[in-house]
């Protein structure tokens, strides 16, 4: 699963997309008291020793960006070609992919922005992944010229 947000150009598609790093900036913080008892932050039973000592989770980062997040392959974004250059290129850091869920509903994007988004998605990004050879047979193919 990767925020996504294709536009026309590069530059349009970094600036709406940078409405959702922003949502996702704010809607991870939380007040001080609560920040030690996040449902999952700890196991039950550590919870009165973690009480005592004061500690609490790692700090959580407050200056996520469009260029850091694809940079991590956390995102995608840019023009359609842009795109399907930069979901290649996670594919093949990470050794293939089957599915991807591309979230560009998020924080202040409008329902306009992202139906254009998933219009560029589907007509123009997608149909330049449907040709590329399954990841078993691509990693399959390249073992057995290896040996």
């Amino acid at each position: 699963m990767a925020f996504c947000y294709v536009g026309d150009t590069d530059e349009e598609a970094f600036r709406i997309g940078q409405k959702i790093p922003w949502f996702l900036t704010v809607s991870i913080k939380s007040a001080p008291q609560f920040a030690k008892f996040q449902p999952g932050a700890i196991a039950p039973e550590m919870a009165p020793a973690v009480w005592r000592t004061g500690a609490s989770r790692r700090p959580r980062p407050t200056n996520l960006d469009v260029d850091s997040l694809v940079r991590q392959g956390q995102m995608f974004a840019g023009n359609p070609d842009t795109v399907v250059k930069q979901i290649k290129e996670f594919r093949r850091r990470v050794g293939g992919i089957h599915h991807i869920i591309m979230m560009t509903r998020q924080g202040l994007v409008t329902h306009a922005e992202a139906e254009k988004s998933f219009t560029l998605a589907a007509r123009e990004v997608l149909p330049q992944l449907q040709e590329l050879e399954p990841v078993d047979e691509q990693w399959g193919s390249m073992a057995v010229a290896a040996s």
